[in-house]
């Protein structure tokens, strides 16, 4: 009765799973899962980044989290192609060793709303255990930085597709001008892969005046905790940022044609558009608008 269920590896990619579990738990009398990561791919083995999204799953109040990692055989290649870029099947059975492999990504990547791909209801809110950690650095972040803004910007792998629409000079120069405009100060955040493998990022901290910059310096729950404690989220997609607004955190989004432009609204809460949530796509980008809308943002919040 207690299922053994994968999910994909990220934060974002596993929210999507776990939108649609309660429901399918309920539909199939099944209690409390046991929740690994199935891994497409993997960063480096000296980060463990294949077991990054571990926090996030013990926070969730109605799952626990095995702490493992599991890798795909090369049988798998079929399936995971479908998982990930087809709207097909969400569940796959006998996977691993595991009751169930569970992705939405396939319909989101094809433009699809994850309420339509099946004929469970969504939970966009999934209950958050928010930790004595998360509480302390909220706190501590608010007293140390006073009102501030949380960014987080990579630039390698795909995000590399970001920097030819809008690229490092006229960001260095909205992040100053948000800085000065909102009186916030400016917190960057990041893994230590985010750190080692990002020197555009590092090259933009450095010339914005009281940047304050934790990258690799922060676990999972002080990340949540100093998110929580800002006045807004502003960030590349990903699904650091996804959370942010699922914490009720005014959160701007950054996305690119790169993706399928319509999974910029179906990947969050129908909900949230335009009232915690609003994205926007690198080829409208120009000083400023980035301006604008960021300063708007922390306005309203």
């Amino acid at each position: 009765m207690r299922p053994k269920i994968l999910v994909p590896p990220g934060i974002g990619d596993s929210y999507w799973t776990f939108v649609k579990l309660p429901a399918f738990l309920k539909k199939h009398g099944l209690e409390k899962p046991f929740i690994s990561i199935f891994c497409k791919r993997t960063e480096p083995h000296s980060y463990a980044g294949e077991l990054r999204s571990v926090p996030f799953f013990e926070m969730l109040t109605f799952v626990e989290s095995t702490g493992l990692a599991v890798a795909p055989d090369p049988a798998h290649d079929k399936m995971l192609t479908e998982a990930y870029t087809k709207p097909g099947r969400t569940v796959f059975e006998n996977v691993k060793g595991h009751d169930y492999f569970i992705s939405y990504i396939g319909h989101l990547h094809v433009g699809g709303k994850i309420q339509e791909a099946d004929d469970l209801e969504c939970d966009w809110y999934p209950e958050l255990h928010s930790s004595e950690e998360q509480e302390e650095y909220k706190h501590l972040s608010q007293e140390q930085y006073g009102r501030y803004i949380v960014y987080y910007f990579p630039f390698y792998g795909m995000y590399r597709q970001w920097l030819k629409d809008f690229n490092v000079f006229p960001m260095i120069e909205s992040l100053n001008e948000i800085s000065v405009k909102t009186e916030c100060t400016p917190v960057f955040i990041g893994r230590e892969w985010d750190r080692d493998k990002n020197p555009v990022l590092r090259y933009i901290i450095r010339r914005v005046p009281g940047a304050v910059d934790l990258l690799g310096k922060t676990s999972l729950h002080q990340v949540f905790g100093l998110i929580r404690g800002s006045r807004a989220f502003v960030g590349n997609q990903a699904g650091i940022g996804m959370m942010a607004n699922i914490l009720g955190v005014k959160t701007m989004l950054i996305w690119n044609k790169f993706i399928n432009v319509n999974m910029a609204l179906n990947s969050m809460p129908p909900s949230s558009w335009g009232v915690t949530y609003f994205p926007v796509f690198t080829h409208e980008l120009n000083v400023s608008k980035f301006v604008t809308d960021v300063s708007n943002l922390v306005g309203e919040s």
